[in-house]
């Protein structure tokens, strides 16, 4: 049957598969990867059979070069962006309102920072006005950022080094998202 993308979807399958002008899931070998990511932006898709799909691309809609998944494979969905300016309730509602951990902090659509729930704790385990008190005051500053290219294997090892929980990956001065631990724990899974 037609398909019918919305904006989201469509710039999904443009970085998953490089294709949407006559785009028939016929033509496709959906990975799990991007299975997982039509589920996670479009829902249930228990009338399609992945299955039947056929190849697609020289990547490969998983993200694989080389037989190795790349972090463009597990960027997707919505990702939460704060001002400097705004307040740490502020922050507080946009992680709930998208169930995340984490909000980008984005200053002139420059990443600035990044604000985490392990910074709110530490606020509140100081006793600070969360309503007054700025997202800039508590943000790590300049986080490192990733290429889409990176492997997950190379991601692991630098989360394993820093401690750090995500990772922002961008082309081109844009962020593409933010790839989060539990992201490439579901990856290491799937290369097993």
């Amino acid at each position: 049957g037609e398909v019918r993308a919305s904006r989201t979807f469509e710039f999904l399958l443009r970085r998953n598969i490089g294709l949407v002008e006559g785009f028939a899931f016929g033509e496709v070998r959906a990975s799990r990867t991007f299975e997982f990511l039509l589920r996670r932006n479009i829902g249930s898709l228990s009338t399609l059979s992945f299955a039947e799909f056929a190849p697609s691309g020289s990547v490969g809609c998983v993200g694989k070069a080389g037989g190795k998944m790349r972090l463009h494979a597990l960027v997707g969905g919505v990702t939460e962006v704060i001002g400097p300016e705004g307040s740490l309730n502020d922050a507080a509602q946009a992680m709930a309102d998208g169930e995340s951990d984490y909000v980008i902090v984005v200053d002139n659509r420059e990443l600035v920072g990044i604000l985490t729930e392990r910074d709110l704790v530490m606020a509140v385990a100081e006793d600070v006005d969360l309503g007054a008190a700025l997202v800039e005051e508590w943000m790590s500053e300049a986080p490192d950022t990733f290429a889409p290219d990176v492997t997950v294997s190379e991601a692991v090892a630098w989360l394993l080094e820093t401690g750090y929980r995500h990772l922002p990956v961008m082309a081109d001065g844009e962020l593409l998202g933010v790839v989060t631990i539990r992201d490439l724990m579901w990856a290491q899974t799937q290369a097993e």
